[in-house]
């Protein structure tokens, strides 16, 4: 009987040890599970703290192409063999402002044809009329600029400088125009209306001159006090842009002369432009700038290759024919020129016919003295 309780009893033990172990094991693997959840979690957000940090590495490298993208492209012209040099014209100046020892300002230009790639530095001579004592001190010094627009850009702008004396006021800075490309020499420059006005006093152009558009392969009619310029604008135009004002540089020495002129649009981008003037107008065609109303929109006009660059038309300066492509016949100033020719030519028929007649006349010496007299009229 001892021996079977003592059996029991080692079996109950051996039941409750068992059961023991077990709960030590559930425990343990509900610990290690419980760990490894924990592990997982934070592996995740780990690799999510990674995964964002790539997206923001890749987004800031993302953002530094987009910025790569949008910022201009400079660099130092290699224009191919055979390829047409730069055709561009000066349009302005603007953004002057004085600062203690320079000057900084910039420069604009337009293309028109040939190479879209201009030099990165430019330079040429600006002379500063300083006060002292009631009179005008001349100095010239050396304007260095540097393109900030990109290659393809066709609206050049320039960052330029030159210095100056801190301890004079100046009456006016007058820049000479003479442009010096650094490694481009073949670069043709024109300089329009606008600029050849506001060149005699640069320091007053203080606002930004904005962007040009182009009246390119101009054809040109004249009619009397009316003339028309027929071309193509590649740029945009407001549907309410219809008028605008030319400015004509009539000397060559900024003196202007305004003509306002209608705008209509052809088809596609042909355009035309209808002018009256009050009075007689000779000038260059090509660089004459206006503005277009009325959002101040700069235009250029650049006339097409073979047509005449100069217009000659008004009450003093009447042209003998209509140039263009219409049909019409002789105009009126031309009939009256035919008729005045003729009528001076039958004159003098007449008058030679007269004096043959006296010289085989000389029955008396009154006769040769008259003709004597009438000859030495004529010959001096």
């Amino acid at each position: 009987m001892k021996v079977l309780e003592l059996f029991l009893l080692l079996l109950l033990f051996s039941i409750s040890l068992e059961f023991k172990n077990n709960g030590i094991i559930r425990k343990l693997q509900t610990d290690e599970s419980s760990d490894s959840e924990i592990y997982s979690e934070e592996s995740s957000l780990s690799d999510d703290y990674q995964s964002s940090d790539e997206n923001e590495s890749n987004n800031s490298e993302m953002d530094s192409d987009s910025k790569n993208q949008t910022s201009p492209v400079i660099t130092d012209p290699v224009q191919p063999p055979n390829y047409p040099p730069p055709l561009i014209i000066l349009t302005g100046y603007g953004l002057f402002q004085r600062r203690i020892t320079i000057v900084v300002f910039v420069v604009y230009f337009k293309r028109i044809s040939g190479y879209n790639v201009l030099s990165r530095r430019l330079t040429f001579h600006v002379n500063i009329f300083y006060f002292r004592s009631l009179r005008l001190l001349q100095e010239e010094v050396l304007a260095e600029c540097t393109r900030f627009t990109g290659d393809e850009d066709d609206n050049l702008q320039y960052n330029c400088t030159i210095p100056c004396d801190p301890n004079k006021n100046f009456s006016a800075v007058v820049s000479q125009n003479d442009f010096q490309f650094e490694n481009q020499t073949n670069v043709t420059h024109q300089i329009s209306s606008f600029a050849n006005v506001t060149s005699k006093d640069i320091s007053k152009q203080i606002a930004p001159f904005g962007n040009v558009v182009v009246l390119n392969n101009t054809f040109l009619e004249e009619n009397g006090l009316k003339f028309t310029l027929t071309g193509n604008i590649t740029d945009y135009l407001d549907s309410n842009e219809k008028e605008v004002v030319l400015s004509f540089d009539e000397d060559g020495k900024g003196n202007i002369k305004n003509v306002t002129c209608a705008i209509y649009s052809l088809r596609g981008n042909i355009y035309e432009l209808d002018c009256m003037v009050e009075d007689g107008i000779s000038a260059t065609l090509n660089g004459v700038m206006g503005i277009i109303s009325p959002n101040d929109k700069r235009l250029l006009i650049y006339m097409a290759e073979g047509e005449d660059t100069i217009i000659n038309t008004g009450i003093n300066h009447q042209s003998l024919y209509k140039r263009g492509n219409s049909s019409g016949g002789l105009s009126g100033g031309a009939i009256a020129a035919i008729v005045i020719a003729t009528v001076v030519a039958l004159i003098a028929l007449a008058v030679i016919a007269m004096m043959c007649r006296k010289q085989g006349d000389v029955s008396g010496p009154f006769q040769e003295s008259t003709l004597g007299i009438n000859t030495n009229n004529i010959s001096q």
